[in-house]
C-alpha cells in the first residue's frame, strides 16, 4: 500500500456499512428494522396482555371465594378444570398487614364484595372481609390456560412480523430493486466502461433508460459532463 492509499484509508470515516454492497445493506437494514419493530410491539402490548391475565385470574378468584363461602366442601372440584393452582385461606390481622392500608380499608368497608390484591408467583387474586368470622378471606388463582393463550398471542405476533418481513423483502428483491436500483447502476457502469474503452457510441446513456429519481440526476449530470 503506497502513501497516498494509506492516507486515504486513514481519512475515510468508519461506517458500519462500509464495504457493503447495496443489496447487503438493504438486507441488514430490513432485518434491523423488523427486529426493532418486533421488540417495540411486544413491549407495547405486554402491559395489556398482563392486564388480561390479571383480570381473568381475579375473576376466577372471586368466583372461588363466592363458591367457598356458599359450599366450602366442593369449590375445588367444581373449578378444577379451569384453575390449576388455587390458594385459599383466612388471614388474621397480623397477616393482612403486608397489604396496603388503603386495600385493607377498602375490603373492610365493603365486606359484600372482593377487593383485588397485587399479583405474585401464585397468580392474581382477591381479598374479602368476613365480619361474622372477624377474618379476611384471601383467594388466588393461577390460570395456566390464560397464560398459554397469551404466549400464543406473542408467538402469533412474532410469526406475523417474520412473515411480513419475508414478504416485503421478496417483493423488494424481485420487483422493486432490480428495476429501480440494480438496472440503472449496471447501465451507468456499462457507460463508464465505454468511456474507458473509447467506445463513442455507448458513452452516453439513452434518455429512455434514465429514471426520474436521484440516480437519474446522476446519469443526466454525467451525460452533460461527457
Amino acid at each position: 500500500m503506497n502513501e497516498s492509499t494509506r492516507l486515504n484509508a486513514k481519512q475515510e470515516p468508519y461506517s458500519l456499512f462500509a464495504g457493503m454492497k447495496i443489496r447487503k445493506k438493504l438486507v441488514v437494514l430490513h432485518t434491523l428494522f423488523s427486529i426493532c419493530l418486533g421488540v417495540l410491539l411486544l413491549v407495547a402490548i405486554r402491559p395489556a396482555m398482563t392486564n388480561v391475565i390479571v383480570g381473568i385470574e381475579q375473576d376466577e378468584s372471586q368466583q372461588l371465594a363466592d363458591m367457598y363461602l356458599s359450599s366450602p366442601g366442593s369449590y375445588t372440584e367444581r373449578l378444577s378444570m379451569r384453575v390449576k393452582h388455587v390458594q385459599i385461606g383466612f388471614l388474621g390481622e397480623q397477616e393482612v398487614q403486608r397489604f396496603s392500608h388503603a386495600l385493607v380499608e377498602q375490603a373492610h368497608q365493603s365486606p359484600e364484595r372482593a377487593v383485588p390484591v397485587p399479583s405474585n408467583e401464585m397468580g392474581s387474586g382477591v381479598i374479602r372481609w368476613l365480619p361474622d368470622k372477624g377474618e379476611y378471606l384471601l383467594v388466588r388463582s393461577f390460570s395456566e390456560r390464560a397464560r398459554k393463550a397469551i404466549w400464543f398471542v406473542y408467538a402469533l405476533v412474532i410469526g406475523t412480523l417474520i412473515a411480513g418481513y419475508t414478504f416485503v423483502a421478496l417483493a423488494l428483491e424481485l420487483f422493486v430493486l432490480p428495476k429501480h436500483v440494480y438496472h440503472p447502476l449496471r447501465t451507468l457502469l456499462k457507460a463508464d466502461k465505454a468511456v474507458r474503452e473509447g467506445d463513442l457510441s455507448a458513452q452516453l446513456i439513452d434518455d429512455q433508460l434514465i429514471p426520474a429519481d436521484e440516480l437519474g440526476m446522476v446519469m443526466r449530470s454525467r451525460n452533460e459532463s461527457i
